[in-house]
């Protein structure tokens, strides 16, 4: 890092841009958690606005390259990442494998999912 800039393999990138994605993704976790708390689920949007204001308070750099990673479970280097990878992290720290869902879900219905095959370039 040198002079307020963060090494984002395209260049540097401010610190204050990264600070202004992380926090914003993190408000957009704790509004959409208030949205859905419901009655019973209100412990459960609580548990994740908690832990989406958690990771704002984590220096995380915008890091769109492509990582190989284990399944299930498996996870970028906790000081990178982009939005999905916050998002992922939030639902983790509350039990639920966000990514391992959505996955085993377009295995079985992936018909269903609006891009079909166009999405994986078939």
């Amino acid at each position: 890092m040198k002079s307020g800039k963060l090494d984002t393999g395209k260049g540097a990138e401010p610190r204050s841009e990264v600070v202004k994605r992380v926090f914003c993704t993190g408000i957009s976790l704790l509004l959409f958690a208030i949205a859905c708390a419901q009655t019973d689920e209100d412990r459960f949007g609580g548990e994740l606005a908690a832990a989406a204001l958690m990771l704002t308070r984590q220096e995380v750099i915008y890091d769109p390259a492509y990582y190989a990673i284990e399944y299930p479970n498996g996870d970028i280097p906790r000081d990178r990442g982009v939005c999905t990878d916050v998002i992922i992290r939030a639902y983790r720290a509350v039990g639920i494998d966000l990514q391992q869902e959505v996955h085993e879900d377009m295995c079985k219905h992936f018909d269903m999912y609006q891009c079909g095959l166009a999405c994986l370039g078939k």
